[in-house]
């Protein structure tokens, strides 16, 4: 799950291989990440998201993606 920042940035624990993927023909970092096998039926999930830099005030971006394609997003605005 990429999370973005208020600057654009994506933001993760760390911006080497093991936290990269590939989506929309491009190569993203996430910040969170969890399985799930919803087998044609409503599933609940919860993933908690790391980075290297600590959250700030402001918006931020969050993107679900499943084989490498964006399926949902959402904004966060802390204050």
């Amino acid at each position: 799950m990429p999370l973005f920042k208020k600057d654009g940035k994506e933001m993760a624990k760390s911006y080497d291989d093991n936290y990269s993927f590939t989506f929309n023909k491009s190569t993203g970092y996430y910040a969170g990440k969890v399985s799930i096998n919803y087998a044609n039926t409503e599933v609940s999930g919860v993933t908690y998201c790391e980075g290297k830099d600590k959250l700030v005030p402001g918006n931020y971006i969050i993107e679900v993606t499943c084989d490498g394609v964006v399926i949902g997003s959402t904004n966060l605005r802390l204050d």
